[in-house]
């Protein structure tokens, strides 16, 4: 299911998502989505849940997170997928500096495309 990545490739486009690992941020819009979708090429692919609720497909084992994705909203929805309910286990967030999403000083988050 792409629906995720070109979401966060939409926000990379608006200029309110970057992962500091990507490196600095192209100034042009263009460049920076043709840049993230490069980097996005290399992130284990999501399998749909239900609504925007997603299992990564790697690895294929019990118990993997459950992330809710809406744009660059993303968070741990459950930690795992033996667990469920109508409220997030924990929510997760980070910042970078710039005030842009990113994950890469988030803990428990994933490591980066």
């Amino acid at each position: 299911m792409d629906r995720p990545l070109r979401q966060l490739e939409a926000a990379v486009g608006a200029g309110v998502f970057w992962w500091d690992s990507w490196g600095p941020r192209p100034s042009d819009d263009v460049d920076a989505v043709r840049v993230a979708h490069g980097q996005l090429l290399n992130v284990p692919r999501l399998v749909p849940l239900f609504e925007n609720r997603y299992l990564p497909a790697v690895p294929a084992a019990a118990g993997n997170p459950v992330f809710s994705w809406y744009f660059a909203d993303v968070i741990v929805y459950a930690r795992s997928s033996h667990m469920h309910g109508g409220a997030p286990v924990q929510a997760v967030s980070g910042r970078c500096p710039s005030g842009r999403r990113s994950y890469d000083t988030t803990p428990g988050a994933p490591t980066g495309p």
